[in-house]
């Protein structure tokens, strides 16, 4: 318990350091469905901010290849050391003249909460899509069938309930950010920018069957 309340705490004093006029690059990670692409692609045209897509189904990992981030990012994610990342995207983002990027992740990766201070120190905000285990389900299998593609509802367990679990504990909550309102619809990008700004933080809600 005592560990959970010193992340917890040291999590909200970094809250700050993720406001943009500061933190130049965003991490978007939570469960398929919940809209990270989407909220990223947002964000990157409403900041003129670079959209990096990592989650690139049905092999993610591509997605770190592809984008030319394995050094930085096996640095960060397995020895905690942000440094190459930051760097390297800094680097990117002043080639293309950019202020600020925002990368996506695929639903079944999850961070430290000390991995994702140490990130906010080197100037990256990490950030949570959330939303009850009920709300993530039904907007992954929205997805799925608008798009055609039709995963179904064991593709989603398989891949993502254990880390969403893992997100769901007391920890993570300076990090989540809430997507679906309480009659269940989803907030627009709009407002769940507003409350990143604001650090609205999310407590694990109750789930529903």
């Amino acid at each position: 318990m005592q560990e959970i309340t010193t992340a917890r705490q040291r999590g909200k004093r970094h809250l700050g350091a993720g406001k943009p006029k500061r933190v130049s690059v965003w991490l978007i990670l939570g469960p398929s469905g919940v809209g990270k692409s989407s909220f990223g692609g947002w964000l990157a045209e409403e900041r003129d901010w670079l959209h990096l897509e990592v989650d690139r189904y049905p092999d993610p990992a591509d997605g770190i290849t592809l984008h030319n981030l394995r050094s930085g990012w096996d640095d960060f994610f397995c020895r905690g050391n942000p440094k190459g990342l930051s760097e390297t995207l800094q680097r990117r983002l002043a080639a293309k003249s950019k202020t600020g990027c925002v990368v996506t992740f695929p639903g079944n990766l999850v961070l430290s909460p000390d991995r994702m201070i140490a990130a906010a120190r080197a100037g990256i905000r990490t950030i949570y899509l959330y939303g009850s285990a009920a709300d993530c389900i039904t907007a992954f299998l929205t997805r799925e069938q608008q798009t055609g593609r039709n995963l179904p509802l064991t593709h989603w367990f398989g891949h993502n309930w254990r880390s969403y679990m893992q997100m769901s504990e007391p920890a993570f909550a300076p990090f989540r950010i809430h997507v679906f309102t309480h009659m269940c619809t989803r907030r627009s990008h709009e407002e769940v920018f507003e409350a990143l700004l604001k650090g609205e933080e999310s407590e694990a809600p109750t789930l529903r069957n």
